[in-house]
C-alpha cells in the first residue's frame, strides 16, 4: 500500500461489490454479473460467476504495518470500514474475514473488494 500523503485513510472491506447490494454473509443464486458484449468473458468460465455460497463470518480484521484493528460483522452489513493513519510512503496491508468456533474448522476467507481513499480534511 502506498500512501502518497501522511493523513487518516478509510479502508472499507466487501465480499461483493458494492453495486451489488448484498450482505457480506450472503449467497447469491444464479449470475450475479453481467457478462457484458459477446467474448468479453469465455463461456467455458461463465459458471465461476454463480451461486455464491453463504459464509458463517462474524469478524474482520485488518493488519497495516503493526496496527491490528478488529471489527464485528453485522448480519446485514455489505461491509466494514477501518479507519487508519499512515505516514506518506509504503505500507504493508493484510485483512480478513473470519467466522466460527473452533479453530480447526473455522472460516477465514479474503475480502474480494478493499477501498482505501484519503479522509477529508486530512
Amino acid at each position: 500500500l502506498l500512501a502518497e500523503q501522511d493523513g487518516r485513510y478509510s479502508v472499507v472491506l466487501r465480499r461483493w461489490p458494492e453495486e451489488a447490494g448484498h450482505g457480506m454473509v450472503d449467497g447469491i443464486q444464479g449470475f450475479d454479473v453481467d457478462p457484458g458484449p459477446k467474448g468479453l468473458i469465455d463461456t467455458s468460465v461463465l459458471s465461476w460467476y454463480r451461486d455464491g455460497k453463504a459464509v458463517d463470518v462474524y469478524g474482520a480484521a485488518l493488519k497495516v504495518d503493526e496496527q491490528n484493528l478488529y471489527a464485528d460483522i453485522e448480519a446485514d452489513a455489505g461491509e466494514v470500514t477501518f479507519v487508519v493513519d499512515l505516514k506518506e510512503g509504503m505500507h504493508t496491508l493484510r485483512a480478513w474475514f473470519s467466522g466460527g468456533t473452533d479453530v480447526r474448522t473455522a472460516t477465514v476467507m479474503a475480502p474480494y473488494y478493499v477501498t482505501i481513499k484519503r479522509m477529508a480534511g486530512d
